[in-house]
């Protein structure tokens, strides 16, 4: 017999499954319930809608890697230090599993936008909080403050088109060779910013 939480697993495995193959909207409970070999009360008593299941889904997504760098301890190489986070953020952001559920959101968009904006607005939170904590960690005279309006820069120049590419053609991820090659390009604009006092780099 399974337990609450393999329960909980399996349907979200199967919402999953259906939901990146077919649509949010042209997957029904129905479809989930057979789909993970239970009935619909047994569906409807873990998740009372498709749209709470959703909202799980995205709630359920994987961390970020763990930060190898503690706060309050300098950093001796800050240059490959900044490699190491942009690396995770980028490899995060393009994991199959992440494209996926970047793409169905895309497509639902006009049928269930709040769904929509909630996933994006998590997966910006998300995205934002790794980067800022890393950074501030490794760069400790920059803080949450002075390192924000850097974000969407950094992501941006650190992605390029690496992102787009993977959403507009499915099952082609970019390769490690050009991830690397992005990131190195992108380390090599912010590194000099970042290495000095914010006040500094006006």
């Amino acid at each position: 017999m399974l337990s609450a939480s393999d329960r909980r697993r399996r349907i979200l495995d199967a919402a999953e499954a259906l939901f990146t193959a077919k649509g949010y909207g042209d997957t029904s409970m129905d479809d989930i319930a057979k789909a993970c070999g239970m009935s619909k009360k047994t569906l409807y008593a873990v998740f009372a809608d498709k749209a709470t299941l959703f909202s799980s889904l995205i709630a359920d997504n994987e961390a970020f890697p763990i930060l190898a760098y503690e706060g309050g301890q300098a950093v001796a190489d800050t240059r490959a230090a900044l490699t190491d986070v942009l690396s995770g953020l980028v490899d995060f952001i393009l994991m199959p599993r992440q494209v996926a559920m970047t793409r169905l959101a895309i497509c639902e968009t006009l049928h269930a936008p709040e769904l929509s904006q909630q996933f994006f607005t998590a997966a910006l939170d998300r995205g934002e909080g790794y980067l800022r904590d890393a950074l501030t960690r490794v760069f400790p005279a920059w803080n949450a403050r002075t390192i924000q309006p850097l974000l969407p820069i950094i992501v941006g120049a650190a992605l390029g088109g690496l992102q787009l590419r993977a959403l507009v053609e499915p099952g082609k991820l970019p390769d490690r060779r050009t991830r690397r090659r992005n990131i190195a390009l992108c380390v090599a604009m912010v590194w000099p910013l970042l290495s000095r006092p914010p006040g500094a780099a006006d």
